[in-house]
């Protein structure tokens, strides 16, 4: 009797550490499928975040190559209200003259600023528009050279550009040296650099314009009528015959961005003739 009691108390022994052996063997098993599983979500969630960081670029906080990219493909945004369906630019971006001037040797950065064809009801918003700049990549030594870089000049266009008629615009100088503008009444904001700058027509391989732009109120205490606006704004470069106008000179654009909606947050606006392998390969300086 005495040696089954000794025996049976071994194995109970045995038993219970037996258990407890399994008990930690199973947490520590639970506690790294668990540490795995949060590696794998936090995997495929930041694959997640760059697929759709990568399928519409414009959630991009900064400048990027692909935002610029995309800034020349597909549709516009919105349709621009007062310019004519048969304008070439008037769907989606385009490149005209690209990297051919011909014999114009001057060149500037513009913009454009519109009120969509579906209306703008916002009575109390204005958009506030940064530096504009714009850069060439010379065929030479494939740098980018920094051609212009200062606050926009401009006036209010009619908004299909006819005879190019226009008018004084609607221009407040902001605290921070930035300005802001209206743009309704069948008349656009177009803006510029504040000069024109020489170039050789046969050193270009690419030209890029960029601007920021935002919607800010106007009167900040009548209410905030911001999420109802419909501002679009886009990037463009025209080519001169020279930097100093004269009679007779001659202009065409090199090529016109996307059309985008303004929105509260700052927001980038390109323009580029540069394909997409050369911007990829030999980015431009990003503001």
């Amino acid at each position: 009797m005495l040696k089954t009691y000794s025996f049976s108390r071994r194995s109970l022994l045995l038993l219970i550490f037996g258990l407890l052996l399994a008990f930690f063997i199973s947490a520590a098993q639970i506690a790294t499928a668990h540490a795995t599983a949060i590696k794998v979500n936090a995997i495929e969630k930041s694959g997640l975040h760059q697929t759709l960081v990568q399928a519409n670029p414009d959630n991009l906080d900064e400048n990027s190559v692909e935002l610029i990219i995309s800034d020349m493909q597909g549709q516009h945004e919105g349709k621009m209200r007062g310019v004519p369906a048969s304008y070439d630019w008037s769907q989606t971006p385009r490149v005209k003259l690209g990297n051919n001037p011909g014999e114009l040797q001057a060149l500037i950065g513009w913009g454009i600023v519109n009120e969509a064809a579906e209306g703008n009801p916002a009575a109390n918003t204005r958009v506030e528009l940064g530096e504009i700049h714009t850069y060439l990549l010379q065929k030479s030594n494939n740098r980018w050279l920094a051609l212009q870089s200062s606050i926009p000049v401009g006036a209010a266009y009619r908004e299909d550009f006819a005879g190019g008629i226009n008018i004084p615009a609607d221009i407040r100088q902001e605290p921070q040296g930035t300005i802001s503008v209206t743009a309704g009444n069948g008349y656009n904001f177009h803006f510029w650099s504040r000069n024109r700058a020489g170039i050789d027509p046969n050193d270009v391989a690419g030209v890029f314009t960029t601007f920021r732009a935002r919607l800010i109120l106007d009167n900040p205490s009548q209410p905030d009528d911001r999420d109802i606006a419909r501002y679009l704004a886009l990037a463009g470069a025209d080519y001169w015959t020279n930097v100093c106008s004269s009679s007779g000179e001659r202009n065409a654009d090199a090529a016109i961005g996307k059309a985008k909606y303004v929105t509260r947050e700052w927001k980038y606006f390109n323009m580029t003739t540069a394909s997409p392998e050369v911007l990829r390969n030999n980015p431009p300086p990003l503001e």
